[in-house]
């Protein structure tokens, strides 16, 4: 269940950092209602947005969409708008080499960190400046038609967050087992097997 209190206060310090970061400029946020994709179940996220101005003297504006469980869960970053239309198709949706998600509201959406290196730690103005770097690469592709994965550092995990997501995995198979065995044991009373 979400701790909105906290979630909000949490996000009231993010604008703060925000506005320290870049200058003073203004981060004004706002919640709104999305579908989640898969269940088709109602969620709320705050959006946070942000114009950056590449070194080609192009704007883009980046969109970050925090969910409800933030800050222990990536927040999305999407380009919600840039001179020239974003990539649509297959290959710049959900790939390791052009550094993307899959489509986030019908929006290109930039992989800026893996789950595993995320922390609570982490802030939104890094995420900004992830973004622009992605765009800052995207813009060298266009020119040089160098491949993403060259332009971009690998987003390699520390020995520790891998241990960390070892130990999170063999949690959640021990809880899957323990799971499925109390089914069993469900399913034989019910059709009177033991």
């Amino acid at each position: 269940m979400t701790d909105y209190k906290f979630l909000r206060a949490r996000l009231k310090h993010e604008r703060n950092w925000l506005e320290k970061h870049y200058n003073g400029e203004k981060f004004p946020w706002h919640w709104r209602m999305g579908v989640f994709e898969r269940m088709g179940v109602f969620e709320q996220m705050a959006v946070f947005e942000r114009d950056i101005k590449t070194s080609r003297n192009n704007v883009c504006k980046l969109r970050i969409l925090v969910g409800e469980n933030y800050p222990n869960q990536l927040p999305n970053l999407v380009v919600c708008a840039s001179p020239k239309p974003m990539p649509k198709s297959s290959e710049w949706q959900g790939t390791h080499t052009t550094h993307t998600w899959p489509q986030k509201h019908g929006l290109l959406q930039i992989c800026f960190s893996r789950h595993v290196c995320w922390t609570r730690e982490n802030k939104l103005y890094q995420v900004f400046e992830k973004g622009k770097q992605w765009l800052e690469a995207y813009e060298e592709h266009l020119v040089t038609g160098k491949p993403m994965n060259e332009l971009l550092l690998p987003m390699e995990p520390t020995e520790e967050e891998l241990q960390e997501e070892e130990c999170r995995k063999a949690e959640y198979e021990r809880r899957m087992a323990e799971y499925g065995r109390r089914m069993a044991e469900f399913d034989q009373k019910i059709l009177g097997l033991k």
